[in-house]
């Protein structure tokens, strides 16, 4: 009878010690003013909803330490530490973990104003623990900008905006891109090219050419057209879904490039939009940060004016998984313009504005450590 009251007693020990160590394999690495298994405060403050156990985001970030942050332009929301990082959506049940898509297998939740996250979330902040060195190094990775992905719009059959006063926009931004190739590397950074020569290259292979690299930053380079010959200046964009009737029509003349390709228009990675929309707030913020950036060198050293920095639905843009822009560096279907971009020595001023925007981002967002991501 003694035997088994005793192994009665520990049996229910061990599940309860289960249940305690499933709700806190992330803590060993995150937070080190805490121990491996949270306290009973925790587990009594989770809830179960249906067949899932949550426990409120507020005490996750109270007991583990972490900061919860929004970028001011979605519902998503930063979870961070001294080496984690991860993003969620209420209502959705990704989250994007150093860049990686996981599956928390139950959607975050808002009740009573309060936001619930599924006890798997913890499982994943557990990879923290497992290599925090490695951890420490992304996170290391991610506040330096070494390298650079340069994409010169259209090419080969597909000349881009055709100036009436001579030249295509293909050539033009080519020997741009080329220039802002040259510049970089004298400055010790790693330079990706998209096309290196006068070849068409569709855009799903664009943006596979620059995830793969791994670059730190993607670069496209057009030059713009309007039914208005008064039209002229500086343009940047970044990916967004809210965008007027304006950046809409740029857009939609830069991703006409879809009717140059052969077969079906090329697609998209196969994922919803709540999560592209995920991954792209991700980089957001430090796409209109490097925009701003070259709009100011392209006043400095230019005096060009910018008429726009603007989100916009680039397909270009949309497949890139790390901070990216387009810029539309000029009118052809301006006189004044179009003579200017004819001219290689104003190429090459414009390839310097560019390289100087970037290089001043670079050290602004180095010393801020990612501002302060």
């Amino acid at each position: 009878m003694k035997r088994v009251v005793f192994f009665g007693i520990f049996g229910n020990c061990f599940r309860r010690a289960a249940v305690v160590l499933l709700l806190a394999v992330s803590v060993a690495g995150c937070v080190s003013r805490h121990q491996s298994a949270p306290n009973k405060e925790l587990l009594q403050a989770s809830v179960r909803v249906g067949k899932v156990r949550y426990i409120p985001l507020a005490e996750v970030c109270r007991y583990y330490g972490f900061t919860e942050e929004g970028d001011g332009l979605s519902p998503i929301i930063s979870l961070k530490t001294g080496v984690s990082s991860a993003k969620i959506l209420p209502g959705s049940s990704w989250v994007l973990w150093y860049g990686q898509v996981r599956d928390l297998r139950a959607p975050v939740l808002v009740r009573g104003g309060q936001t619930l996250v599924p006890v798997s979330l913890l499982q994943i902040f557990g990879q923290a623990a497992a290599a925090p060195a490695a951890a420490a190094d992304r996170d290391s990775r991610r506040v330096s900008l070494r390298s650079v992905v340069i994409d010169a719009g259209h090419g080969g059959h597909d000349p881009g905006a055709l100036s009436s006063f001579g030249g295509a926009e293909k050539d033009i931004v080519f020997d741009i891109a080329v220039r802002v190739q040259k510049e970089l590397s004298e400055r010790g950074m790693t330079v990706v090219m998209v096309r290196s020569e006068d070849r068409f290259v569709p855009l799903e292979e664009r943006y596979a050419i620059a995830n793969r690299s791994k670059a730190d930053l993607f670069v496209s380079i057009h030059a713009n057209s309007s039914r208005s010959a008064a039209a002229q200046g500086f343009e940047a964009y970044y990916l967004s879904d809210e965008y007027d009737d304006f950046s809409k029509a740029v857009a939609e003349r830069e991703n006409a490039a879809l009717a140059f390709e052969q077969g079906a228009a090329a697609s998209l990675p196969d994922i919803n939009a709540t999560l592209w929309d995920m991954m792209f707030s991700e980089y957001r913020i430090e796409s209109i940060e490097i925009a701003r950036s070259i709009a100011a060198e392209m006043k400095r050293m230019l005096k060009i004016p910018t008429r726009y920095i603007k989100g916009a639905k680039f397909v270009v843009l949309k497949g890139v998984r790390m901070p990216a822009i387009l810029l539309e560096v000029g009118y052809l279907s301006n006189r004044y313009e179009a003579a200017q971009l004819k001219n290689p020595f104003y190429r090459q001023m414009l390839a310097e504005a560019i390289v100087a925007g970037i290089m001043n981002y670079r050290q602004r967002f180095e010393m801020t450590g990612g501002f302060s991501r």
